[in-house]
């Protein structure tokens, strides 16, 4: 009944987890103006919302990690320690560390870090850094000589790389 009041609504939430900090208001009115003009072009809530939400998706606010030019702030530490250790948008608890300005505190960025290792998607980190830089990634690009390694299998090859990433692991 009220698609503008439903618009905003609806942008009020996806804006500022798109962009991983506070959206002001001039900004959201500017994504809610996009849906005005799909709106008195005759397009339905639907249409008209996601027109808005491709704005979005475009702009370097969400392409980018777009960070204060006067100091890192909390939402940029929240952004940097997320897409590190997992290759991800900044959590829920995170956010509202950065909400509350406590994140810079060496106390609550060490317990998060840990908090941030100790959980399963920092298992996207150890495979993608551990791919780069030791280059596991073609383990199994040459297959060892057979007379001069009998013992080799695949087995082994799944094992060399599991032990790698799990002392790697241990030692962060």
């Amino acid at each position: 009944a009220q698609p503008l009041v439903d618009a905003e609504r609806l942008l009020a939430g996806f804006l500022p987890k798109a962009f991983r900090r506070p959206v002001s208001p001039e900004v959201r009115q500017s994504y809610l103006e996009i849906v005005k003009q799909r709106l008195k072009a005759g397009d339905c809530i639907e249409t008209a919302l996601r027109e808005a939400y491709r704005a979005a998706l475009c702009s370097p606010d969400f392409l980018y990690q777009v960070e204060p030019a006067d100091g890192l702030d909390d939402y940029a530490l929240a952004a940097r320690l997320s897409y590190f250790l997992w290759n991800s948008a900044p959590d829920d608890e995170l956010l509202a560390l950065a909400a509350r300005n406590t994140l810079h505190d060496p106390g609550t960025l060490r317990s998060q870090t840990e908090r941030l290792l100790g959980d399963v998607k920092s298992q996207r980190f150890i495979d993608d850094f551990l791919g780069q830089w030791l280059k596991l990634r073609q383990i199994a690009a040459n297959d060892p000589d057979k007379k001069l390694y009998p013992e080799f299998s695949p087995y082994l090859q799944d094992s060399m790389v599991a032990e790698t990433r799990a002392y790697f692991r241990e030692l962060i």
